[in-house]
């Protein structure tokens, strides 16, 4: 995945924030680390997973078998999410809609 690229910001969507955004490969944002310097500046990746990779992710990360289950039961749209940034980084406090949230 060193290849791909992936929107990073402080926070997720920071662009729709107001906030400083920009893209990187995963291989520099692996760089990155968890040093001081990373923590709060532009090294949380959060994206949709691209078309072009989405398939990858389903293959090296698939859901548990009781997951998949769960959500082929309720149906509607499964939308994978990638993420990835130091330690104390992530999205704020929010709500949406209905959502199943897995760590793989």
């Amino acid at each position: 995945y060193g290849d791909r690229q992936a929107p990073i910001g402080a926070i997720p969507y920071a662009g729709s924030f107001g906030m400083s955004s920009g893209s990187t490969s995963m291989a520099e944002l692996a760089e990155m680390g968890h040093s001081d310097e990373a923590r709060g500046a532009q090294s949380y990746a959060f994206t949709v997973a691209m078309r072009d990779w989405h398939e990858d992710l389903r293959r090296d990360a698939p859901p548990p078998p009781w997951l998949q289950e769960l959500l082929d039961a309720f149906g509607g749209s499964q939308e994978t999410q990638f993420f990835l940034g130091p330690a104390g980084s992530g999205a704020p406090v929010h709500y949406h809609g209905h959502a199943v949230n897995v760590l793989a």
